[in-house]
């Protein structure tokens, strides 16, 4: 372990933050108390990173809901599994798209922040907020991006699909003025998350090795010989962490 720089294998996010599409609230669940707990808006926050994973009910596997998971891009890795255990497939987004919007899985994004107010006992700490369902959208939509200070506004915007009636966030964003605190934060983000990133393999590396396996092919060298070079380590993926999305149809 680095003494300038701790391991950080604990996620750093003091809580959930998820959207219900029926109330329009925001809400978090506190494991402490056995209580959901709102978001008071208007809510300010400074986005740190964003992350995509996959969310949504089914109705196909037991009912159950989709977890998977979190990336930073859709050609990394994604194990998608249903809490009650009907479901577990792995592949990168795009190889697993199709057969997941068949099922009712969905797309949504995993986003940390520094709050600033309106979160209650985590004002200034570390969230992480689900934009899935009716969420999704107007996060899309604004084009945010870390750096920028989000406010979630008092009001909603009624959505309808058929007869189901919901309701849609309303956000604002800008570019935060004063990145101080939120810097040291993404710090300890980071760090957590290099945990579990995939690391790059080098150009050089990977060219070595191509040739050496090429040679080893030519030559029915084997694995034991002095020329050869050794995989890089094995990839980890962020923790699986279940997410309470309520995703409705939009």
């Amino acid at each position: 372990m680095s003494l300038s720089r701790p391991r950080v294998t604990e996620n750093p996010a003091k809580a959930t933050i998820n959207y219900s599409g029926d109330t329009g609230e925001w809400s978090y669940y506190d494991k402490a108390t056995k209580e959901n707990f709102l978001i008071q808006r208007p809510a300010t926050l400074i986005v740190l990173d964003d992350l995509f994973a996959v969310g949504g009910f089914s109705k196909t596997y037991d009912d159950s809901f989709f977890y998977s998971n979190e990336v930073h891009s859709i050609d990394q890795a994604l194990r998608v599994r249903t809490r009650k255990g009907g479901f577990d497939e792995s592949g990168t987004y795009r190889e697993l798209k199709e057969r997941l919007n068949s099922i009712g899985a969905k797309y949504i994004k995993h986003v940390y922040a520094l709050a600033q107010d309106g979160f209650g006992v985590y004002d200034n700490e570390i969230v992480r907020l689900v934009f899935g369902g009716a969420a999704l959208g107007p996060w899309i939509d604004k084009k945010i991006v870390a750096g920028y200070q989000v406010t979630i506004e008092d009001e909603t915007v009624e959505g309808k699909n058929g007869k189901v009636i919901y309701q849609i966030p309303v956000l604002s964003a800008e570019v935060a003025k004063d990145l101080s605190g939120a810097i040291e934060a993404d710090e300890i983000l980071q760090a957590y998350f290099d945990e579990f990133r995939p690391r790059p393999v080098s150009p050089l590396i990977a060219q070595a090795e191509a040739h050496t396996e090429k040679f080893k092919q030519d030559l029915s060298i084997g694995p034991d010989s002095v020329l050869y070079i050794s995989k890089q380590p094995e990839e980890k993926e962020l923790p699986q962490e279940e997410s309470d999305d309520n995703d409705l149809p939009f």
